[in-house]
């Protein structure tokens, strides 16, 4: 057989199974014992001699119990949480005893992260799915043209906040701009309610994203301005454009309302979300592995036209 003939030939790919659960995580504390109470490891809860409550029949003081036993075993924690900033594992622990509204949103995303190592676990062993059949050509996501207009609203008005609005500036700003968009920006003092509004309606604008704090119907602004909320922005400033807002929560009510109003695609979250200072990869090396595997679950907040019609049209694109 030609070498020709070998690259073209044609090999049937399989989508992998999600990565199973690591040995070091068999240790952690995972469950409440169905007797006693106490606080077992996830080796413990999926032994079936050892009686042990489902995860979703626990109480909210169970919960915390739980979070606070994950939180002991932390050798390093640096997270930047909406509205905090930086939280240290003290600050963390402190805010949980308490079962303050903020440790009620980390015993959340502890509840959601257990739950998905869960659904890792019962996953059927070296089972691999075939992966959908690529189109014979794929519809054009982006047409770059320098009449088509990219708004971007960067609230930067905590340490969080400020990170991305900095990466976004060092990492995306550059690459729209060498792809002939124009891009208009809105950061600190202009990231308000009363620029936008005018912004979001020019004729040349073809995509809106943007950095802040979220609720499920809300995108805030600088000092929590209120940017988009639902019911109460114009059709017209979504209509025809995509969305991407890195916020907590949006993508649940307001996402979906912005695509009802006519917005052709939207990306965001639909729940809080951990916000770590590096990538997937650099915790992996630095060996923050609670980090990297909390990192990772933020993928199943993440909502898309590839999540499902609510979202959008998944041939969605930029231009003309």
């Amino acid at each position: 057989m030609s070498a020709r003939a070998r690259r073209g030939r044609i090999r049937h790919r399989v989508r992998r199974p999600e990565l199973p659960i690591r040995a070091w995580q068999r240790d952690w504390p995972f469950g409440i014992h169905r007797r006693t109470g106490d606080v077992v490891p996830l080796e413990d809860y999926l032994d079936p001699a050892i009686p042990t409550l489902e995860l979703l029949d626990l109480a909210p003081s169970e919960w915390a119990s739980l979070t606070l036993e994950r939180l002991r075993r932390q050798r390093t924690y640096d997270v930047y949480h909406a509205g905090v900033g930086r939280l240290s594992r003290d600050r963390a622990l402190a805010e949980v005893e308490r079962y303050t509204p903020l440790g009620k949103k980390l015993v959340e995303l502890e509840r959601r992260h257990l739950l998905r190592i869960l659904e890792r676990q019962r996953l059927p062993p070296g089972r691999a799915q075939p992966a959908p059949r690529r189109p014979a050509r794929l519809p054009r996501l982006v047409s770059l043209g320098p009449a088509v207009e990219v708004l971007s609203i960067d609230s930067a008005s905590d340490e969080g906040l400020a990170k991305a609005r900095d990466y976004r500036q060092a990492n995306l700003f550059p690459v729209l701009q060498q792809s002939g968009y124009e891009l208009v920006v809105r950061d600190d003092d202009s990231a308000l309610r009363k620029y936008v509004k005018d912004d979001a309606i020019a004729p040349g604008l073809r995509f809106i994203t943007g950095v802040g704090h979220g609720l499920y119907d809300t995108f805030y602004g600088e000092n929590l301005d209120v940017i988009f909320s639902t019911g109460a922005y114009k059709p017209a400033e979504v209509q025809g454009k995509i969305v991407h807002l890195f916020s907590c929560r949006t993508a649940r009510d307001l996402g979906r309302d912005m695509v009802q109003n006519g917005c052709t695609a939207y990306f965001g979250y639909d729940e809080t979300f951990a916000l770590f200072e590096y990538h997937v990869a650099a915790l992996d090396q630095l060996g923050h592995e609670y980090q990297a595997s909390m990192l990772r679950d933020n993928l199943s907040c993440l909502r898309s036209p590839a999540s499902g019609p609510q979202w959008g049209a998944i041939d969605a694109r930029l231009g003309g």
